[in-house]
């Protein structure tokens, strides 16, 4: 698989490391009703390419694409690459998110329907990025609907 900047890379993990990730996963596709559990934006910073991503403490750079791919083995991850067109205000909207440091609350996400922005995740953080309307209530099937 061949990834360029801007990739927006969905995610179905299909193994986790323990039965608790398993179920975890599990339990955000059921509640977002979406076949993926993960969303990931790649950047080329300098030449390389590298998995910037939400985490538990924040939206950060968390490993190269050659790690990510490594990984593939071990998760056996079920990938879905979309494009987007960079406009205006992305790059600005990207770099404002990076190293932010927030707690995902992915409970209150799941089971809030009205959403709101303390309930920051990967989907919301790419509906931020791409400058979805809404971003705060972004979820997975969201995203898939808007990008080509």
């Amino acid at each position: 698989m061949t990834f360029k900047d801007w990739d927006i890379v969905f995610v179905r993990n299909q193994k986790g490391v323990s039965i608790f990730n398993k179920i975890f996963y599990f339990l955000i596709r059921f509640f977002l009703k979406s076949e993926y559990n993960h969303c990931l934006i790649i950047r080329n910073f300098n030449g390389k390419l590298f998995v910037c991503e939400a985490i538990a403490s924040g939206f950060v750079v968390s490993k190269t694409v050659d790690k990510f791919i490594e990984e593939q083995q071990i998760y056996e991850r079920k990938l879905l690459v979309k494009r987007f067109k960079v406009t205006i205000g992305t790059k600005e909207r990207f770099n404002k998110l990076l190293g932010a440091n927030y707690n995902a609350r992915y409970l209150k996400y799941l089971l809030d329907i009205n959403h709101n922005k303390l309930s920051f995740n990967c989907f919301q953080s790419i509906g931020y990025i791409i400058n979805e309307k809404k971003w705060w209530k972004t979820k997975p099937n969201n995203l898939l609907s808007i990008l080509d």
